[in-house]
C-alpha cells in the first residue's frame, strides 16, 4: 500500500466543497489500507490537532472571505520533518502556497505528481484587487504551466478535460469525480430539521446548500424566490451555509419583502447537509463556476430533485427532465422551472427516483479505488523512469 502526501490550501474546519473532497478521499483512502498526510495552512478556528495532519503558518488576506494563506518558508523544521516522510506520491489540490511547496517536494524527491483541479480560478479573480482582465488571464496562464509539471491531472468531470485543453496543458488528464459518502444518506443518519427552522411539517420547502457568495449566483436565487413566491406564498426557502455575500443577501431578502419566508441557516457540519437535503423538497443551484456540483449529488442521494442553471460541472449531474432541470441563467426562467414541479407532485416523485439513482454513480468508495489504481500506475511508471 502506499503513503501518500495531500497539500491543500483549505481544510477543517472550513466548509466547502474542496475540504469535502479531502476529507473523503483521507477517510476512504484509509479504510483501503493506504496512509495518508494532509498538510494545509493553520486555521484560526481549528481546535482539534489529526494524526498525520501537519499545519503551516498563515495569514488571512484583507480581501475576500477567510481563507488562510500558507506562509511555507517561516518554518523551515517542519518543512524539512516532511521531506523525511517515506512518502510515495504527492497528491496537490491548488497550485498556489501548499501547491508549489507539494510539487517542489515531489521534484526534489523524484516523486510522482497528482494533482486535481477542483477549481476553475479565472472566475474567483474578483477577489483579488487586481485589474480583472490582466487576472483572468494570468489564472489561465498558471493554470496551465502548474498542471503541466504534474504527472497526472485529475479533473472532476469531461467538460474540465476540454478546458484544460483550451488552456493549453498537455500532460495527462483522468476523469475521476469527488465521490460521495453514501452512508451519510441512510435514513437512521438524517435528522429532523424543519422544527429547528420554524418551518411547518406540510409546507414545501426549496434549498439551497455551499458558500453565500457572488461567483454562486445567490442575487439570481433570490430574485428567482421573490418571483416564486408571487405566485406560492405559502412557500420557503432555506440557505445552509455561509459566506461573504451573506449580509448583502439577508438585505436584499428584506429589499424584495421575502425575508419572512426565507431562512438563512447558516453553516452546518457536513454530515447534516444531507438530514438538510431529506427535509425539503426540491434543491436549487445557480452557480455557473462549478467543475462538478458536489453538493447536488450529496443532495440527489436523499432523492432530492434539483433546479439549477445549465453549467459546466454542473450539467454532468443534473439531467434534465430525469432527476431535475436545467434552465438558463436568467431568474424569470428559474423560476418558472421550480414553480412547474413545485405544482406537479408527481413528476417531483419521479425525479426524485432518479435523483437517487443518480446520486449512486457517485459512491466514494469507487472513486477512491480509481483514484488508488492510479496512484499504484505513476509509482510504477516513476520507478521505471
Amino acid at each position: 500500500m502506499a503513503i501518500i502526501g495531500i497539500f491543500t490550501e483549505c481544510y477543517r474546519p472550513m466548509l466547502n466543497g474542496v475540504v469535502t473532497s479531502v476529507v473523503t478521499y483521507v477517510e476512504q483512502l484509509t479504510r483501503l489500507g493506504h496512509e495518508v498526510y494532509v498538510f494545509a495552512p493553520a486555521h484560526p478556528r481549528a481546535r482539534h490537532s489529526e494524526d498525520h495532519l501537519y499545519r503551516f503558518p498563515s495569514f488571512k488576506p484583507p480581501w475576500g472571505p477567510l481563507y488562510p494563506i500558507a506562509l511555507p518558508w517561516l518554518a523551515p523544521r517542519l518543512k524539512r520533518q516532511i521531506e523525511r516522510l517515506p512518502l510515495d506520491l504527492i497528491h496537490t489540490q491548488h497550485l498556489f502556497m501548499m501547491g508549489r511547496l507539494g510539487a517542489n517536494i515531489a521534484r526534489r524527491k523524484g516523486l510522482p505528481l497528482c494533482y486535481t483541479y477542483h477549481t476553475l480560478i479565472e472566475n474567483y479573480t474578483h477577489y483579488f484587487p487586481v485589474p480583472q482582465r490582466w487576472a483572468k488571464r494570468k489564472a489561465r496562464e498558471l493554470s496551465r504551466d502548474y498542471c503541466n509539471q504534474a504527472d497526472c491531472v485529475i479533473a472532476p468531470t469531461s467538460a474540465i478535460v476540454a478546458i484544460l485543453r483550451g488552456y493549453g496543458v498537455t500532460t495527462r488528464i483522468e476523469t475521476i469525480p469527488t465521490g460521495i459518502d453514501l452512508s451519510l444518506a441512510e435514513p437512521l443518519k438524517l435528522q429532523p430539521m424543519r422544527q429547528g427552522w420554524g418551518i411547518p411539517e406540510g409546507a414545501l420547502v426549496l434549498l439551497y446548500a455551499g458558500r453565500i457568495a457572488r461567483e454562486k449566483s445567490m442575487g439570481l436565487l433570490l430574485r428567482a424566490f421573490a418571483l416564486i413566491h408571487a405566485h406560492m406564498p405559502e412557500v420557503w426557502f432555506v440557505l445552509v451555509g455561509d459566506g461573504s455575500m451573506d449580509q448583502e443577501c439577508r438585505r436584499l431578502a428584506e429589499v424584495l419583502d421575502i425575508a419572512r419566508r426565507v431562512h438563512f441557516a447558516g453553516p452546518v457540519p457536513h454530515e447534516q447537509v444531507f438530514s438538510c437535503a431529506a427535509a425539503t423538497d426540491l434543491f436549487v443551484f445557480a452557480s455557473q463556476t462549478e467543475t462538478q456540483g458536489l453538493v447536488i449529488a450529496e443532495a440527489m442521494s436523499v432523492g432530492l430533485p434539483c433546479v439549477a442553471v445549465e453549467a459546466t460541472g454542473v450539467r454532468e449531474v443534473v439531467r434534465h427532465g430525469e432527476n431535475g432541470l436545467l434552465t438558463q441563467p436568467d431568474e424569470r426562467a428559474f423560476a418558472d422551472a421550480v414553480l412547474s414541479l413545485l405544482r406537479d407532485p408527481v413528476r417531483r416523485a419521479t425525479l426524485s427516483v432518479k435523483a437517487r439513482e443518480t446520486a449512486y454513480t457517485f459512491s466514494a468508495e469507487n472513486s477512491a479505488r480509481k483514484l488508488a489504481a492510479l496512484y499504484q500506475e505513476l509509482m510504477g511508471s516513476k520507478r521505471a523512469e
